[in-house]
Order: C-alpha cells, then structure tokens, then sequence
C-alpha cells in the first residue's frame, strides 16, 4: 500500500514536518511493508518556506514584529527569487495569547524585508500571507515602504495602525516596486470586508471580540475605499483581499501580483500529482477543520486533487466539530479528530504529540478497508 502523509500545521501546537512524523511512525508500526510518501505542506501561513525550500537556500533578517518587537525572520533566495513567509515575521505564534491585539498588530516588519531585499537587487518575490497577527489590511507594510498615512487631522502618523488612518498619500510609495513581482500565495478567498471579510471571520482568534469587530471591519473598508480610489481599480471583493487581515488588498492594490492559492502552489513545487499516480490513499490534516477548511485550505485542495486521480483522502486533524463534519463528509472518505470524548481542546494542545499519536492509531481499520491500486 502506497500512502501520501501530507498535513498542514497544527496551528498553536505542531508544524507540519512534526505532525507527518507522528503519523508515519504510526502507521509502520501497523505495517512495515506500507511505502508512505512524506509530504508535509502549507497553504501559505506557517510551514510555507519550510515546504518551499531547502535549508542552505535560508537566510535570517531582524525585522519588526507583529506587537513592535525585533524578531528574527528566516526567508529563501533561489536563484533570483526571494521566497518569504508572513508568519515569520508577524505570526499569530509569535503573540502570546493574552497579548493578542489586532488593534495594534503591524506588518510594518513585511514591507521593511521587502525593502531590505530590493536593496540588494532582488526584484522577484513568491510570498505566503497566512497566519498572522494582524488585520491592519497591509498599511504597516505600506508604511514601511514609503508610503505616508494621516489621522483626521491629517497629521502625518508616525506608526500608523487601521483605526488611525483616515487619509494616505501613495506617491511616496518605493517607486522601485513597479520592476518588482510578486507571487501572493493565500490560505483563503475572503474579501476584505463585510460577513465574510477579515475581521469578521479571522478577527477573532487573533484577539478581537464585539463591537470592535464591526468597528475595524468598518475602518478597512474604508481603507480599503481609499486604495481603490488612489489605483482607480476595485480590489476590496477580489477574493483573497481579506487574507492575513487585510494585506491582501495591499498587494493586489499597489503591487505587481499575482494571487494564487498557496496549497496549490506548494503541491506543485512537491510534485503532488506525480505521487498520487499510483498511491492507495491521502491523509492529510490541521489544526481545525471547519468551514473555513472549504474557503481554500491546504487540505480542501489535497483532496480535490486527489479525486481527480481517484485516491481517496482521510482528514486527520487536531478538531473536527459534528457540525463541521457533515459539510466536510463529502470531501473526504474518512475523518478523524484529534479532540473527541475525553480529549478536550486544552489537552490536545498541552500534549498535541501523545493525542495525535492516539488519532493516528485509529488509522488502522480505516486502511484495511480500502480496495489497493
């Protein structure tokens, strides 16, 4: 039997190359004989460059942080392309918990890597917008690159933040990024506002709660109203425009880009599709599966690829709701969570490895049952 372990991370808990260890030891336990392919993967938010490069092609710059802090953030040069990782630099993994304030949180670290790499003639850039901190709707890292932002007074901010902006002069922007490209690869299709925009959807587990939700969900659409008019082009309901809080609609508004989805780019640079020429079955995983796993997370597009080639797909994740289960269902032949019964969210967390072990062995009559190739 012929087995694909491709997992997301398990986002708070395990990155990806941990979660794909844990369930390859598991399954040679059950069968030595078992050829697993191991193909740990990202839709764009956190294991992007891991999954996008080799370890000699990495190198480390210290750039601002997602609460203003100095961080260490790993990028990619191959070739004459520069590969990047938002969550490297304003992660949500990178906030504590009781620090989380999307108020506050900046990309201001983003725009000044890229600077920092168009300084040293780098001009081609493939970046992953998953996984952030932020829902500032990219005006840190404009800010970083030139750009200029005022209050209602329309006095210059020094460290602007979304609900201060009231007014923006794009002329400043680094004129050098108009020779630059730039490869976005999202983890979503959300807009940039409204019900299913970034504050809305993702504001949430980055920290925000009501009203403020529907305060900063308002002040980025009028963000987002005031890029539009300074480009003269709609960007707010592209899809993907509301992905990692918004800098979606930065790039797509004031960049050379190109949005693609992150998992599809991934499985491409993986050679997915080879493998599954002649595999039995996927499984495939991540932190939580719910609706939001159908708006263009890694392991959606794992399965529907692998329909096509019909390999059947086992989601394997850290929580899978009954209510999110049945949406799911059609998508997958079989789906387990790590948090079921006496497991509870704050245990799986605590000791993700010993639960995700325990998952993994009900892997086993899942397996028998299948016809092999």
């Amino acid at each position: 039997m012929k087995i694909i372990v491709a997992p997301d991370s398990f986002k708070g808990s395990l990155q990806a190359d941990e979660v794909s260890a844990i369930i390859i030891e598991e399954l040679k336990k059950m069968d030595s004989t078992y050829d697993v392919i191991n193909l740990p993967i990202s839709d764009g938010g956190e294991g992007f460059l891991l999954a996008m490069s080799d370890e000699v092609q990495r190198f480390k710059q210290k750039v601002t942080g997602p609460m203003g802090q100095s961080v260490t953030a790993s990028y990619a040069i191959i070739g004459n392309k520069v590969i990047i990782e938002m969550a490297e630099i304003c992660g949500l993994h990178l906030v504590e918990h009781h620090h989380r304030n999307p108020l506050v949180a900046t990309t201001y670290g983003v725009g000044e890597l890229i600077k920092n790499l168009i300084d040293e003639g780098y001009r081609h850039f493939t970046i992953g917008i998953g996984g952030s901190a932020t829902n500032d709707g990219g005006v840190g890292m404009l800010a970083a690159l030139g750009m200029r932002f005022f209050d209602d007074g329309q006095q210059l901010l020094a460290n602007p933040h979304i609900m201060t902006v009231q007014n923006l002069d794009h002329t400043t922007l680094d004129e050098r990024l108009v020779n630059c490209h730039f490869i976005i690869a999202n983890d979503v299709s959300n807009p940039l506002c409204g019900e299913a925009g970034a504050s809305v959807v993702f504001g949430p587990q980055k920290g925000l709660k009501y009203p403020a939700i529907e305060q900063v969900d308002q002040q980025l659409a009028s963000v987002g109203r005031m890029y539009e008019r300074r480009v003269g082009k709609a960007v707010s309901n592209v899809p993907g425009a509301g992905a990692a809080g918004g800098i979606g609609a930065a790039f797509l508004a004031f960049f050379n880009c190109e949005m693609v989805a992150g998992a599809v780019l991934v499985l491409h640079n993986a050679k997915y599709e080879e493998y599954l020429g002649h595999s039995t079955v996927v499984i495939t995983g991540e932190g939580c599966s719910d609706e939001q796993t159908l708006a263009g997370k890694a392991p959606l597009h794992i399965a529907e690829i692998a329909r096509r080639h019909e390999v059947p797909t086992i989601l394997l994740s850290g929580r899978v709701s009954a209510c999110d289960r049945k949406i799911l269902q059609p998508y997958f032949y079989a789906i387990l969570s790590v948090v079921q019964g006496d497991v509870s969210p704050q245990q799986s967390l605590e000791n993700a490895s010993y639960f995700l072990r325990q998952a993994a062995q009900k892997l086993q009559p899942i397996l028998e049952e299948l016809p092999l190739n």
